[in-house]
This record gives structure tokens, C-alpha cells and sequence, in this order.
């Protein structure tokens, strides 16, 4: 499969990590973009792809950690992910296929602490997570 760029970030607690997770989604959104262009990926909708929470693991400092942010080939190559790994990938494939200046942002959600969506530039929102299964058993 060759070389995959993982991003791993200390996030703060609550209100403070939205500029953190909204980092680490520009930058996945960024890379996401040159896999498409450079690997050819297929938009996600039709990627196969199926939404699915990640698995806690502990780290060694016995810490759960819960977040891996996926590149658009590791979504491929997995065929699953969650809302950090579908929001950038939706962004990158707007951006590549349709010109659409589109963003991966958290937003909060109750109950979870936040959600990535993919923003359009006239404010609207698209749930990719939400069509590709979350939710649904």
C-alpha cells in the first residue's frame, strides 16, 4: 500500500478543541485532496466505504484513546470509518470532482462532545457519516 500519513493530536477538553480537531480535518482534507488526485480514489459515496466508530485502545500511559483521523486511501483500503475520516474525504472529493470550495468542521454534539460534518461555502452542511450508515444497526 506504500507510505500512510497518520495524525495523532493531544485535543483539549471540550469548547478548546474545535480549533485543534478543525486543524487536524484542514490538514487531512489537504491530504485527502492530493490522494484522489495522485491514486485516482473514487468519491466516497461510492467508495464502498461504511461508517463505523472506531475501537478504544490504550496507550501506554493507560490513557483510551479513541481517534485515528484516515486518509482517503485508508478509508478505501479499510472500507470503514467515522465522521473524522468521512468529512475531509467528502471535502477533498468536492474539491476535486465538482470545484466545490468545501471544508471539514466539528461541530458540537450532544452526548459525544463533537461531530465532523463537511461545510459548503454558502454555510450549508453535508453528513456524509449519516449516509453511509451511522445511526443505522
Amino acid at each position: 500500500m506504500g507510505p500512510v500519513l497518520s495524525i495523532v493530536m493531544p485535543f483539549a477538553a471540550g469548547a478548546a478543541a474545535k480549533p485543534e480537531i478543525d486543524l487536524a480535518l484542514a490538514c487531512l482534507t489537504a491530504i485527502d485532496v492530493y490522494e484522489i488526485r495522485k491514486y485516482g480514489l473514487p468519491p466516497l459515496l461510492r467508495s464502498g466505504a461504511r461508517y463505523r466508530r472506531e475501537v478504544c485502545l490504550a496507550d501506554l500511559a493507560l490513557r483510551e484513546t479513541c481517534e485515528r483521523f484516515l486518509s482517503a486511501r485508508m478509508v478505501n483500503h479499510e472500507r470503514f470509518g467515522d465522521c473524522d475520516d468521512f468529512a475531509p474525504y467528502q471535502a477533498a472529493d468536492m474539491i476535486v470532482h465538482q470545484g466545490i470550495r468545501a471544508r471539514a468542521i466539528a461541530v458540537p454534539s450532544p452526548g459525544l462532545g463533537w461531530h465532523c460534518v463537511t461545510e459548503l461555502p454558502d454555510g450549508s452542511i453535508v453528513d456524509p457519516s449519516l449516509l453511509l450508515g451511522m445511526g443505522k444497526r
